[in-house]
């Protein structure tokens, strides 16, 4: 008996609602920091642990000019509510340098990460979502006093795990993301520095420019990854535009 493939659509039409990933708001004094404690905001990070330092330009970002360093007078946390998808999979990206131990948590998910150096290293964290919205947190978790761990360049992302591409393969449409911002639905998405398709690793990262290449407003945030699955521009009939 000979059975189709089953051809599944993958409709991508919104990024990530994460604010200040990489903590350039409110502004820290040039060359040092500022100690924020429980209850501040912090450009959509709410400071709910003792204390964390708000760090400018006192040492290299890892993204833009500041960083937050989970100790600030004591081990802090900090945490924010992002808008999810029931059942979804998403991927945390993050960077850590110093020393420390870091939890990052999602929900009712967690994992813990030893951070030392004096190096940036990125990380990854993978949590299915419950709910309409997940409260996503980093924590300092080792060592109270100040000088801990210290996080930047946070990003969400969706993660698709099973797509497949050949005969019956799966389609990403990515028409609602290109409509939310006016976005051309040809190649010229491409050409215009709308979409990126980067290619890691075996796996494929959907990146996407809300103004394009002739904008400055906006640059490339990553939107998806296609797990073990190698997505180029010329492999048209596995996604829309």
């Amino acid at each position: 008996i000979d059975v189709d493939a089953v051809t599944d659509t993958h409709v991508i039409s919104t990024v990530s609602d994460l604010a200040n990933g990489s903590f350039e708001a409110p502004l820290a004094p040039a060359g040092w920091f500022i100690t924020h404690g429980i209850g501040v905001n912090l450009g959509g990070w709410v400071v709910q642990k003792d204390s964390i330092d708000l760090v400018g330009t006192l040492w290299a970002a890892a993204d833009g000019i500041q960083s937050v360093d989970l100790n600030g007078n004591d081990a802090g946390r900090v945490e924010q509510d992002i808008t999810t998808i029931a059942d979804a999979t998403y991927r945390v990206s993050f960077e850590l340098w110093s020393n420390g131990l870091v939890q990052v948590a999602a929900g009712d998910e967690s994992e813990e990460i030893t951070t030392s150096g004096s190096t940036w290293t990125q990380h990854t964290f993978d949590f299915t979502a419950d709910h309409a919205s997940t409260l996503l947190s980093f924590e300092s978790v080792g060592a109270g006093g100040p000088s801990g761990p210290v996080l930047d360049n946070v990003e969400v992302m969706r993660v698709l795990e099973n797509f497949t591409l050949g005969d019956g393969g799966d389609v990403l449409d990515l028409r609602g993301l290109l409509d939310s911002v006016g976005g051309p639905h040809d190649n010229t998405a491409f050409s215009g520095g709308y979409l990126q398709f980067d290619n890691s690793g075996g796996d494929t990262t959907v990146l996407f420019d809300a103004d394009g290449a002739a904008g400055g407003a906006y640059e490339y945030v990553p939107v998806v990854t296609l797990v073990g699955a190698t997505l180029t521009q010329t492999d048209e009939d596995y996604y829309t535009l």
